[in-house]
């Protein structure tokens, strides 16, 4: 995954029209600036390592690392399917809710540091295979060896367990509560900007909307959200049909389907309203057409009537997104081919690889999800930048060199054009 001389910063500080008026390089620097905000970086969806402790006999392991390590695809492992067991969530009928299964312990390393959110997968194997285990590394390391950012202090993240919905993450927002405040007194009571990728950026604005107005002025600077969802993708409902398996071919994909089927996120980031009309069709098949309101029909079509309850479970968050009270910057990527409808034929249907049509997103998330922050200008108080960037896909956002500039900007609280 891929992801400005001092003297002249300093001037610039005194005078934000000056600032946006100096050629990009003079931005640079590697000191922090006075009243440069600390960042708390909030990962996307797959963003954050997960460890796994398996007592089942099947698949006995210690304290290890099941998101992700790459060697647990390779073909003469045969880990998947041990793997796949290990990831599923289980939803309780009793309860009403969604547990990993019985015999696993699972647990986030690193938490309130970049450590485990640089590298999903830091192995060597990783880095052979393409640096395929890098998420957020660019972004840690230009913030730190540019712009005067130092880990654990002023740069810290917030990972988080992505297969939960953020109906199920309680403790985790009591704790990136605390780790705000935390950073907030560490830094000189300098607020703090939230800066989230993809399904973080939902995390943080139900965070936000659940903090009092008065928290909120004396600790956020504001949020800025890449290439989030905010009425969910295409890809997330291509997933529950199909299954997605990343383009690995050893992969059996009905194994993935049914564990990626079992995840709370997979339901909260499916296509709704209102970005997506009551009559949009979602997925075509021969039998019938189904819309953003037939989920529960489809998942009984494919075999699947447990999806309906943890649907219901994830469904109330979709309508606790509004604006987060703090000003936004709603960045993304645009004019990347995005899935934007799945045909099934008859021979294909229910297990078979559907065909499918792309339009406009960041390559994951189609540009009318991405686009519908827009909603939120129209709300008083706070400053609403809805911005896309051409040609830039869903991970690469995450490395962007203008991304970066205006990131800093807004630290700064420097205005840039």
């Amino acid at each position: 995954m891929k992801l400005l001389s001092a003297s002249l910063v300093l001037a610039a500080l005194a005078s934000p029209l000056l600032a946006a008026a100096l050629p990009k390089e003079q931005l640079r620097d590697d000191q922090l600036q006075d009243g440069q905000s600390p960042i708390i970086i909030i990962p996307g969806k797959g963003g954050s390592q997960l460890e796994v402790k398996v007592s089942h006999p099947d698949c006995a392991s210690d304290w290890s690392r099941v998101w992700i390590n790459i060697y647990d695809f390779l073909p003469f492992t045969g880990h998947v399917e041990c793997w796949a067991q290990n990831m599923e969530l289980q939803y309780n009928t009793s309860s009403g809710e969604s547990h990993t299964a019985p015999g696993r312990q699972f647990r986030i390393p690193g938490w309130g540091t970049t450590e485990s959110i640089e590298y999903i997968d830091p192995s060597w194997m990783a880095y052979l295979f393409g640096d395929v285990g890098s998420y957020a590394a660019y972004l840690v390391q230009e913030l730190t060896n540019n712009w005067g950012y130092e880990r654990g202090v002023n740069l810290l993240g917030a990972p988080y367990d992505f297969r939960y919905s953020p109906v199920s993450h309680e403790e985790y927002f009591d704790d990136l509560k605390r780790l705000v405040e935390q950073t907030y007194l560490r830094n000189g009571r300098r607020r703090v900007l939230l800066v989230s990728h993809s399904m973080g950026g939902l995390m943080a604005t139900f965070f936000l909307n659940h903090q009092t107005d008065d928290w909120k002025r004396s600790h956020i600077k504001g949020l800025v959200t890449l290439n989030t969802p905010w009425d969910g993708a295409m890809v997330v409902a291509q997933l529950h049909a199909a299954g997605d398996d990343w383009g690995i071919e050893i992969v059996d994909r009905n194994i993935i389907r049914d564990q990626q089927r079992s995840y709370e996120s997979a339901y909260f980031l499916l296509p709704h309203e209102p970005t997506w009309q009551s009559d949009d069709v979602i997925v075509r098949t021969p039998q019938r057409n189904f819309t953003v309101r037939d989920y529960e029909e489809m998942f009984d079509m494919l075999g699947h009537p447990e999806g309906k309850s943890v649907l219901r479970r994830a469904r109330p968050a979709w309508s606790n997104i509004h604006h987060p009270g703090v000003d936004l910057y709603c960045w993304h990527g645009q004019g990347v081919d995005t899935v934007d409808a799945v045909h099934y034929s008859s021979d294909q249907w229910p297990n078979g690889i559907p065909d499918t049509h792309t339009g406009d997103g960041d390559g994951t998330v189609n540009l009318k999800s991405l686009n519908a922050c827009s909603r939120f200008a129209e709300e008083p108080g706070s400053l609403t930048d809805v911005r896309g960037f051409d040609g830039v896909n869903h991970l690469d956002l995450l490395h962007d060199a203008g991304v970066m500039e205006r990131l800093v900007a807004v630290a700064r609280g420097v205005d840039l054009p």
